[in-house]
């Protein structure tokens, strides 16, 4: 999925759950080969790629996870 902001980098919307489906052709070993297959006239000037729930502790080392984007993430690979 491609979101484009007009440049804004303070804009950042992620839900507290994303999901993500795609076919298994789809399927890349690096991130570098997934952006290699999107069309450069179509690259945004800013991208943020979100592997998984976000992670931080807090001073006590009392582990959160969600903080900065979804809390869960789940994947569905089909064919």
């Amino acid at each position: 999925m491609l979101i484009t902001n007009q440049g804004n980098a303070d804009l950042v919307v992620l839900p507290p759950a994303h999901l993500v489906m795609l076919r298994a052709d789809d399927v890349v070993a690096t991130v570098a080969a997934g952006l290699r297959r999107v069309p450069q006239p179509d690259l945004p000037p800013l991208i943020k790629i979100v592997t998984g729930p976000s992670m931080t502790a807090d001073i006590e080392g009392t582990l959160v996870t969600g903080v900065h984007g979804p809390g869960r993430v789940g994947v569905v690979v089909w064919g």
